[in-house]
């Protein structure tokens, strides 16, 4: 490449005399190829308008779709949580609670109903085993 260009302007340097001397050989001789080269082929303009171009649409789908798809689906999957919370919250606070407040209730009535049957005398416990085993006996000797 460069000894072709060595080549070219000597060439043309010594056979354009009637050339202006601020132009340049090759633009002289070749107007459209100095224009394309001098453009650097329009490679920076084609740049702009293919991949700098896709590279801005690109960002603005991904944008519109992390603003609008994204995001709402997560707000979505949030409040559908968020929902399920509160079946779950209200499930638990007036069925599986209410069941058991009510039957600690029970529970606590009944060992008030129990321990006021109990004096605490030892002979009155006797004497309700005496009567039982006397009942049991009783059925034996009917069944018999």
């Amino acid at each position: 490449g460069i000894a072709l260009g060595i080549w070219f302007y000597r060439k043309a340097g010594a056979k354009d005399r009637d050339r202006p001397a601020d132009v340049d050989p090759l633009e002289y001789a070749q107007p459209a190829v100095f224009r394309f080269l001098a453009n650097k082929m329009w490679i920076d303009e084609l740049y702009a308008r293919t991949v700098i171009a896709f590279a801005w649409a690109s960002a603005r789908l991904s944008d519109w779709m992390d603003r609008y798809f994204w995001d709402g689906l997560v707000r979505g999957f949030g409040a559908i949580g968020q929902l399920i919370g509160m079946f779950t919250a209200s499930v638990d606070e007036r069925g599986i609670n209410a069941g058991v407040d009510k039957t600690t209730i029970g529970a606590r009535g009944l060992g008030r109903l129990l321990s006021s049957a109990h004096s605490g005398q030892i002979q009155i416990y006797l004497g309700v085993v005496a009567v039982g085993m006397l009942a049991l006996l009783l059925l034996y000797a009917w069944l018999a």
